[in-house]
């Protein structure tokens, strides 16, 4: 009551109070608490001393600057963003309940109008908002390992698992499994493989993150509770308000001088969220960048935390070179694509904001100046999207895409419908595998980057996309007689060009490539599409040149940290020596 008096005291008066100069404090007893609703009080507290809180007496918020400045520092936004990944918690993922609605929207023309779970299966009505999902978590992966012992790294033969949180819950009620005992979690990059459950997997266990279960904060809220784990917010709502705080502290310095011109150093909380400040990985149980758990709150299930979740991606990337170039690697692109919903225009904003600026082109594209190439590789999401949505993009801006992208359109221009967008939701679900299952019991996994093999659109076999229209529709005088041709000279010129390749093909050559490719792949006859993707992927986490050099930097890091450690043993015993032969000196 205490705390909700001075949440509500705080904004109906924020302009009389002024500065509230304790904020840490909030920070710190929300970590350390052990009830739920206490952090959830706590966390609306802070919310509205910050001036995002939904409260309907701070509808104008508390514009308090000096509130936010003391929450620029590492441990503060660790901690928001181990809320924001607690929005995984929800039990009906995305992914889950994607068949249910294309079912729903077969007659309509927009895929559905909300990407949230609004026909999901709920539990009791008294436990909505419990810290332990009521809904069974059986047919989701175990990740968790757990060892009884303190000893840092446990005994192999000490090491259980691995469990589901579920199986932890159960452990702890059975009083199987303490607070003080050591779990960690496993860490895979495939995605698609099976983990056996009566075995345990060395090269699965993450040992270097070994850590007592009290000190995961995720299994402290989830196992760890006093009294009862209800709170106040849903998972959603803990996730919602936790990244309007983060954007506020974005939003608190400016990007650009009166000019224009970019600022450098770019602001602390942008070079805290998006890994450029040391120091924010220590503050995270898992060593998960912060990046990566506001980009993998995409796939949250509430319409309000993809669009906040977009909106703070978009602002951090803005301005912001060196954390734009290789911000595909998060997965973003494969989490914002794969949604389900029809609120597409922040994430339409992200996109277009980025597509064109990743640095993953290799070889003679990676040289190769932007406009000799064309616009599929260009782009990152050249190998996802038909060449006519692409185009909207680029053409015509993020708000025509997303009519475009949520919409069905058949013209010169675009051809894409419903089971086009199905196909490519299911293509990236395959893709991403059980990761988004992961993420429900280890709510801070960070996504393994793989590139993704590009997806093929039975409509589109027959068509020939040629400078921005399909020829097909375009010469259609009774459908779309009329129809304007931006430039009607460099569509000409595509099509001679595309004519000259057409009658140049060399079909014996093509099958000799389709050989080697399989040879390649090592697929055999009759393979399908699935073992043929599976195949790219197996290939691409092996060969990609950025897991290459990921793995270079490792190797490289290693072999420094080895002979730093030799050289420094060979310095201590030198200065030894002359110390030994000075004092025998001196004695003599």
């Amino acid at each position: 009551m205490c705390i909700r008096c001075l949440e509500r005291l705080y904004a109906i008066h924020a302009a009389a109070i002024g500065p509230f100069t304790d904020v840490m404090i909030l920070v710190h007893t929300m970590a350390s608490t052990k009830n739920i609703e206490t952090q959830h009080r706590l966390l609306g507290l802070l919310a509205t001393l910050l001036g995002v809180s939904g409260d309907s007496h701070s509808q104008k918020g508390a514009n308090i600057p000096e509130n936010a400045e003391q929450l620029l520092n590492s441990d503060s936004i660790g901690q928001l963003c181990q809320f924001v990944s607690w929005g995984h918690t929800n039990a009906d993922q995305v992914g889950n309940i994607l068949s249910r609605i294309v079912a729903d929207a077969e007659s309509s023309k927009v895929l559905i109008t909300d990407g949230s779970s609004s026909q999901a299966i709920k539990g009791d009505d008294n436990n909505v908002h419990s810290a332990v999902s009521p809904l069974s978590d059986s047919g989701y992966p175990p990740v968790w390992f757990v060892a009884s012992t303190s000893k840092v790294p446990p005994p192999p033969d000490t090491i259980r698992g691995p469990f589901r949180v579920s199986e932890l819950v159960t452990k702890m009620v059975d009083g199987d499994l303490s607070p003080f005992d050591l779990v960690t979690a496993s860490h895979v990059e495939a995605y698609d493989s099976d983990v056996t459950e009566d075995a345990v997997r060395e090269a699965l266990i993450d040992t270097g993150k070994w850590k007592r279960l009290s000190e995961i904060w995720q299994l402290r809220w989830q196992l760890c509770t006093d009294g009862n784990s209800s709170g106040i917010y849903s998972p959603s709502e803990v996730a919602l308000l936790s990244l309007k705080a983060l954007t506020r502290l974005v939003d608190l310095h400016r990007s650009l001088d009166s000019r224009g011109v970019p600022y450098v150093p770019i602001p602390t909380a942008k070079r805290i969220l998006c890994g450029l400040a040391r120091g924010v990985s220590d503050s995270m149980d898992t060593g998960a960048s912060a990046l990566s758990i506001v980009s993998q709150a995409l796939l949250c299930n509430d319409s309000r935390v993809i669009d906040q979740a977009a909106e703070l991606l978009y602002k951090l990337t803005s301005y912001n070179d060196e954390a734009m170039s290789k911000f595909y690697l998060t997965g973003t692109f494969f989490f914002a694509l794969s949604y389900t919903g029809s609120n597409f225009k922040m994430l339409a904003s992200l996109l277009n904001e980025t597509h064109l600026r990743q640095h993953f082109r290799s070889g003679f594209a990676a040289a190769a100046d932007e406009e000799e190439l064309p616009l599929r590789d260009r782009s990152v999401l050249g190998n996802l999207l038909p060449e006519g949505v692409l185009c909207m993009l680029v053409n015509y801006g993020p708000k025509r895409f997303a009519e475009a992208f949520v919409s069905v359109a058949d013209t010169p221009e675009v051809i894409w419908t419903l089971d086009m967008r199905k196909h490519l939701i299911e293509m990236i679900r395959q893709h991403l595998g059980d990761f988004p299952l992961r993420l429900l019991q280890n709510n801070t996994t960070e996504y393994e980057y793989c590139p993704m093999p590009g997806v093929a659109y039975k409509r589109l076999e027959g068509e020939i996309f040629c400078h921005n229209y399909y020829l097909h529709n375009l010469c259609d005088e009774n459908r779309f007689p009329n129809w304007p041709i931006a430039e009607p000279v460099e569509v000409f010129r595509a099509c001679l060009e595309r004519f000259k390749k057409q009658v140049g093909r060399d079909e014996s050559a093509e099958e000799i490539a389709l050989e080697d490719a399989r040879i390649a792949l090592e697929l055999g006859e009759g393979d399908g599409s699935k073992e043929l993707r599976k195949a790219y992927r197996t290939l691409a986490r092996k060969y990609h040149p950025d897991k290459v050099r990921s793995l270079r930097r490792s190797w490289l890091l290693s072999l420094l940290f080895c002979l730093s450690t030799q050289f420094a043993v060979i310095v201590v015993l030198f200065v030894y020596s002359i110390l030994v032969i000075c004092l025998e000196s001196w004695w003599a």
